[in-house]
């Protein structure tokens, strides 16, 4: 874990670097993808959610594919190809993740309606054929319990994606899968499944308590009344209030950010060093190579004699 936590404060600082190349790139990708979910709502608002977060969870990985080769470049490991051909594959996993996600939500959704319906199945699908989703919330009962069961399994299911497709992610960032060869799709699935696993979701957990702290020690320093005055010009920002922002809630804005590149770096350390030692989270010892013996036509002729002899004798 500590080898985990120091790689990724190696890929966080040339990450924070890289902030204005993602604003400007990321940025421009984000309004072709409102555009097209805008087109596609005309069309069908269901299918335009779809496309949605199939195309932002493809951008959203284009900055976890970078920060991976930046581990690789800490770590000394050579690797094939450059930045911008990472944006393709970094695109692909994503919406294999996306599709995932799509997957794991929509089940997790039928089963919460299945549980908390007050009629059959057959007549809920009726009427949900009939008038659609606001016909159904007449003979849904919901509860707290059930659905933050489903909630609970559902993040779990998440990060457990996020962590099958770590190692394969490292291997399309490397050029490389971990025996050497070019990297094949999915090569290395599930790979360090478990510990990736509760990195992931520890990850995810240890942003709010990250924040909590930033907050807790900024009050220590004497300035809890200056925090709740940054923090109420920071709601302002949704009404514009851009000219209230000065340099305290600026400070707040880098440590927020900060924290959530952080846990993201912690996913792509994990990732490459699951990577470079074969996934069982230990230093893959050197392999001994067996030398081989020459042919015989290289053999001086008392060795060949001396062969000959030898093989008689077990005869």
């Amino acid at each position: 874990m500590k080898s985990i936590v120091a790689l990724s404060f190696a890929i966080l600082l040339p990450r924070i670097l890289l902030i204005p190349v993602f604003v400007i790139l990321l940025g421009l990708a984000m309004l072709a993808l409102v555009l097209i979910t805008l087109g596609l709502a005309v069309i069908s608002p269901f299918i335009a959610v779809i496309v949605a977060v199939i195309l932002g969870l493809s951008l959203a990985m284009i900055p976890i594919i970078i920060g991976i080769r930046l581990g690789f470049t800490a770590r000394g490991h050579d690797v094939t190809g450059t930045y911008g051909g990472l944006v393709l594959p970094g695109a692909i996993y994503g919406a294999v993740e996306a599709v995932g996600y799509l997957f794991v939500t929509l089940s997790a959704t039928v089963i919460l309606v299945l549980i908390s319906s007050t009629v059959p199945p057959a007549e809920l699908l009726a009427l949900l054929r009939a008038g659609g989703v606001e016909a159904i919330e007449g003979v849904l009962q919901t509860g707290t319990l059930p659905a933050g069961i489903l909630a609970v399994i559902s993040f779990l299911a998440a990060s457990a994606l996020r962590a099958a497709i770590l190692v394969p992610l490292a291997g399309a960032a490397s050029g490389r899968d971990a025996n050497g060869s070019p990297h094949i799709p999915l090569a290395g699935f599930g790979t360090g499944f478990v510990p990736l696993t509760l990195l992931v979701c520890a990850s995810y957990v240890l942003f709010p308590l990250l924040i909590m702290g930033f907050f807790a020690l900024l009050s220590l320093l004497g300035m809890g009344d200056a925090l709740q005055e940054s923090m109420a010009a920071l709601r302002r920002l949704e009404e514009g209030g851009w000219s209230a922002i000065g340099w305290r809630e600026g400070l707040i804005l880098a440590g927020v950010w900060t924290c959530w590149i952080w846990i993201f770096c912690l996913q792509c350390a994990g990732a490459v060093l699951f990577f470079l030692r074969g996934g069982d989270g230990t230093d893959a010892a050197p392999r001994a190579v067996r030398p081989e013996a020459p042919p015989a036509s290289h053999m001086a002729p008392q060795d060949l004699r001396a062969l000959r002899k030898s093989r008689s004798q077990l005869g």
